[in-house]
């Protein structure tokens, strides 16, 4: 009897149905449709319905889904998955839309038709599109699905084209009107909808996409962008800049207060109030409108860099050739190695690729109803601390039009540390006069010396003096270690601009600032010592974005007199690129390892048969190669030689019997001693041991030989990371002993990769001690796998450090050490799992241990221990996975014990390197041989399904 489709059950034809649409990441689901149109049967069944599995999984497999499911829960996220995709494919049309009525009708200036998309146009209006769009790149993730779907869908064309069109009446107006007063010219008005365009336009942008443009289109955009950049009418804040302790909401009604500068009624507006916005399906949130200021100054600086803006010099000036013929002649000013210099390194910051720069950054995702979207962080320890560079443009006081602009640009270098205290009694008072602001809110006799508890703060009060200390932050530290129990009360700035810079730029050499916690909003006071407290001064105020620029508005001095109609602005950015660029650290390094004569003499001890040095020096540079690599510095079709890149980090890669994964034996469940030496450390002496070269050397290996598949994406391409991203790198260095090496949660889902194996003869070779030839001339065999993981955590009181005497209770004493080949189980123990977690009977002791799933985690109680368990399948078959967590470094241990008993038992070990573009990378090894012998080795890597 045929057996006919429809007879199927409709999980099967749901299931069927979904494997059709994993053809295409991107657009609608078109191949869903189409079998929605076969029959009426499977139009029942495929049919969009509340918590529909199907839905929740397409929509998963076209956008990002980890920020929605963060802020609101699987379960809604699953109930209004399928209303959700509606709504972005219904914004998504609405762009396509108005591009096609664009190119059906090109437009003048002035003249277009994109404020509407035609007939045909979708049912939506353009600012609810604007708001899903925005929403989208917010909760994008590291696969970009939300971004490339804008993109395809032509996005930034049309917020191109739609801002020309907005911003153009009014520049006109301001250029034919010379003649009236500055409140009766026509401003640009600054609404929701120009405000989201404005902040996707500079969210999507790229140095490719605008290094396309035109000079003459280019220029037009500069022109238009002036008012908003320039003008004091628009604020860079949602609350008064003047007003340090203001809170973050005050009366919407209130508008004369959300524009600091507009006493007039005709003053347009810059910032809203919430609004109430569709986020997710029919789920409603209050969201922040985005600063149109902040974003319209990062794309005027964008632009400006890329035009080659003329640097103002001095008149008949003749410059030396470098920094220190000038000084040698006593000659101030810029030589031509500091102007090429500015030109080079000195430029507003795009996000690193893939990333995006979403502006100031939002506050932490909430699981609470009442959480309002896409509103600015409290500030976090540790945002300003280090080197800082970039440029300002300061306009002319009054121009006629901003065609007439006649903007001074001068480079900005400073050095910024940040003190902070959690003591409220030990705050600095807050000036409040007129010149609080000039000030950075501090009082203005304010003085200060640094000791070895911080920075000691004098001030005069009353007629009496008084002192407070402010602890120093020292970059690298652990923050939420640091603010464990205490909350943040204050942050005080501190900073320099270096003597070669003051040398060749001029202005103030030295820096004072202030934090407004509530919103991140950065006050600095730059000023010269030497010439009193109120003359060459300036002021810098303005916010740190999610790229790491540092962005805002030079105020007037008379700017309490409301007397000047236009600032200054500045966009800074953080030091990376010295390193990486200007330092030249990317060619350093390489010639380091790959260089006839570099230092690490890697080639010439291969030359000679011998393995590369393991030492101290090799570690930090192959740590260094792996955080700066490159892969588009690399052919794909290079030669493959004995001294290629591959084949000489291959050696080091596959030679596991020679270069050792861990610091402390790996097969020590609680290794008790930590090799270390000194380091200074931002003048402070520290204990450092830097991980083995190993793991480096196995990423880049195979990141090198996996070019073309983008699975294993090297730290210069990954998304902007924070500075946490190597938290845990830093804590085994450093030999945290608290479990900060590893971060709960961090192996929970899917993770993707392959692993690598050589013939076992030419490996035997390898262990009777043969050149690293013989590795380097074998050929590497590689399977993908892929490994379904869950943690379980055995949960504990808090520790504490008292010596009060009283022993731990038994009950929080965690699972024994146990075989190493056995992911450090004890022999003989009994693992169980069921749906709360896990339960393991150790047999020797006859104690039972329930660790719990991550839902388990509670206030007050902390993670003792974690296991692994899971399972995953490669092409040999599909097998189990179980394993623990090393707690001194962090050590990733993973049996894997192949269903099919044939393939054996193989044992993983590795580390997790970085956080939110973390790999998991390492080596596995057969279980048959002797623990405390060398085996059969090779490497694997894993990255998060993307």
């Amino acid at each position: 009897m045929a057996l006919s489709l429809l007879g199927l059950p409709s999980e099967v034809l749901q299931h069927i149905a979904f494997f059709t649409t994993l053809a295409s990441l991107l657009g609608p689901p078109k191949e869903l449709i189409n079998c929605m149109l076969t029959c009426r049967t499977l139009y029942d069944v495929l049919a969009p319905k509340p918590g529909s599995e199907l839905y929740h999984l397409i929509f998963a497999h076209k956008f990002d889904i980890t920020a929605p499911q963060y802020r609101l829960g699987a379960d809604i996220v699953r109930e209004h998955a399928h209303e959700e995709m509606r709504r972005r494919f219904l914004a998504i049309q609405v762009f396509k839309s108005r591009v096609r009525a664009q190119a059906v009708q090109p437009a003048r200036l002035g003249n277009g038709p994109l404020h509407s998309g035609g007939s045909d146009s979708p049912s939506m209006d353009l600012m609810e599109a604007l708001w899903i769009a925005y929403v989208m790149v917010e909760d994008a993730d590291t696969s970009q699905k939300n971004v490339k779907q804008l993109l395809r869908a032509g996005l930034p064309a049309f917020l191109d084209r739609y801002l020309r069109e907005r911003l153009y009446v009014a520049y006109n107006s301001n250029s034919e009107g010379a003649a009236a007063s500055d409140d009766q010219k026509p401003w640009p008005v600054i609404d929701e909808t120009t405000s989201l365009a404005i902040a996707l336009a500079w969210t999507l942008a790229s140095q490719v996409v605008l290094r396309s443009e035109s000079g003459k289109s280019r220029q037009e955009m500069i022109d238009l962008l002036a008012p908003i950049v320039f003008s004091a009418r628009y604020s860079i804040c949602r609350t008064p800049r003047t007003n340090f302790t203001l809170g973050l909401d005050p009366d919407p009604s209130d508008h004369g207060r959300l524009n600091d500068n507009s006493s007039a009624s005709e003053f347009p507006k810059a910032t809203f109030p919430p609004t109430d916005i569709a986020y997710f399906g029919t789920v409603h949130r209050k969201a922040r409108v985005p600063s149109a200021t902040i974003f319209a100054t990062l794309l005027y600086f964008a632009r400006t860099e890329i035009s080659n803006s003329m640097i103002a010099m001095p008149h008949g000036h003749v410059m030396c050739r470098t920094r220190e013929e000038a000084n040698a002649a006593g000659q101030k000013g810029p030589s031509q190695e500091d102007v090429i210099h500015f030109a080079r390194y000195c430029g507003t910051k795009f996000a690193d690729f893939p990333g995006i720069d979403i502006g100031i950054l939002s506050s932490t995702m909430s699981g609470s109803p009442d959480v309002v979207l896409c509103h600015p962080s409290a500030y976090k320890l540790g945002t300003l601390s280090g080197r800082w560079h970039g440029s300002s443009l300061m306009p002319d006081v009054r121009p006629e039009c901003f065609r007439d602009h006649d903007q001074v640009k001068k480079p900005l270098y400073i050095t910024l540390e940040e003190h902070y205290t959690c003591d409220p009694a030990a705050a600095l008072p807050i000036t409040t006069n007129a010149r609080g602001l000039l000030n950075a809110w501090l009082p203005e006799d304010l003085e200060g010396v640094q000791t070895p508890q911080g920075l000691s703060f004098s001030f005069s009060n009353g007629g009496h003096v008084h002192n407070t200390v402010y602890e120093t932050f020292q970059p690298g530290s652990n923050i939420a270690h640091l603010m464990r129990g205490k909350k943040l009360v204050d942050v005080i700035i501190t900073g320099r601009t270096d003597d070669q810079y003051v040398a060749a730029w001029g202005g103030p050499s030295k820096v004072l600032g202030r934090v407004r916690l509530h919103d991140g909003l950065v006050t600095l006071y730059r000023f010269n010592q030497e010439l009193g407290p109120k003359q060459d001064e300036q002021v810098l105020q303005g916010y740190v974005t999610s790229s790491q620029n540092l962005v805002g508005r030079i105020p007037s001095n008379l700017m309490v007199d409301n007397d000047r109609p236009y600032e200054g602005v500045f966009s800074l950015s953080r030091n990376h690129t010295q390193l990486v660029e200007y330092a030249n650290v990317k060619e350093w390094i390489r010639e380091f390892w790959f260089d006839a004569h570099g230092s690490s003499l890697a080639l010439y001890h291969i030359r000679i048969g011998d393995w590369p040095l393991n030492r101290l020096e090799a570690s930090l540079g192959m740590w260094i190669y792996w955080f700066v690599l490159n892969m588009g510095d690399y052919s794909p079709n290079s030669i493959y030689t004995t001294e290629e890149p591959q084949n000489v980090l291959k050696a080091m890669a596959l030679g596991a019997h020679l270069y050792n994964l861990t610091s402390t034996p790996w097969t020590q469940f609680s290794p008790s001693d930590h090799k270390s030496s000194k380091a200074s450390l931002y003048s402070h002496e520290v204990n450092v041991n830097p991980p083995p070269l190993a793991t480096p050397a196995i990423l880049s290996y195979l990141a090198l030989n996996n070019k073309n598949r983008l699975m294993l994406i090297p730290p210069s391409d990954a998304v902007c990371q924070a500075s946490t991203e190597w938290d845990s790198e830093w804590n085994r260095c450093v030999g945290d002993s608290k479990g900060n090496s590893f971060k709960p949660g961090s192996m929970e889902g899917v993770w993707q990769g392959y692993f690598t194996y050589t013939d076992f003869t030419g490996y035997a070779m390898l262990l009777g001690g043969a050149p690293p030839a013989i590795i380097q001339g074998s050929a590497v065999g590689r399977h993908q796998h892929t490994w379904k993981l869950r943690e379980h955590y055995l949960l504990g009181a808090e520790a504490t450090d008292t010596d009060s005497g009283v022993d731990l209770e038994i009950d929080d004493a965690p699972l024994r050490a146990g075989d190493p080949l056995r992911s450090y189980f004890p022999t003989g123990s009994q693992l169980t799992e069921h749906r709360d977690g896990v339960t393991v009977h150790d047999t020797q002791t006859e104690r039972v241990y329930q660790y719990q799933r991550p839902s388990a985690l509670s206030g007050g109680l902390h993670v003792r221990d974690i296991i692994i368990t899971g399972e995953g399948h490669s092409a040999w078959g599909q097998f189990n996975l179980v394993g623990r967590i090393r707690p001194g470094d962090g050590l990733i241990s993973v049996a894997k014990d192949y269903v099919d008993g044939d393939r054996g038992k193989w044992l993983y070990r590795g580390y997790l390197v970085g956080d939110v573009s973390g790999n998991l990378s390492g080596r596995w090894r057969d279980t048959l041989s002797p623990v405390n012998s060398a085996g059969y080795e090779g490497c694997f890597f894993m990255s998060r399904r993307r």
